[in-house]
């Protein structure tokens, strides 16, 4: 099966751009994934934190806020890591093991 993901891209993005832009909660979430996979010292800062929130939404069930409570509706969560790729690799940037 061909699908032609670049025109469904702009497509679904067009859509966007016509219902007046994504809204407030999607534009706060896009930025903050941003700040945080900008630099890998914050993405080791929020890590722990993303993965306890994860759990936690996942045990309880608790719907989640707009815009993911429409993701979740229909799905749910994959159970969190324990431990990060990066956590669990023997190995540092340099190649020296930790």
């Amino acid at each position: 099966m061909k699908i032609d993901l670049p025109r469904l891209l702009l497509e679904l993005r067009a859509r966007v751009v016509q219902a007046g832009g994504a809204s407030w909660p999607e534009r706060l979430f896009v930025h903050g994934w941003v700040a945080a996979m900008a630099r890998s010292s914050r993405l080791r800062l929020v890590a722990p934190i993303a993965r306890l929130l994860h759990r936690a939404a996942a045990r309880t069930r608790i719907p989640l806020p707009y815009p993911f409570s429409r993701w979740t509706q229909f799905r749910e969560l994959p159970p969190p890591v324990r431990a990060s790729f990066r956590e669990r690799w023997p190995f540092d940037s340099q190649g020296r093991r930790r």
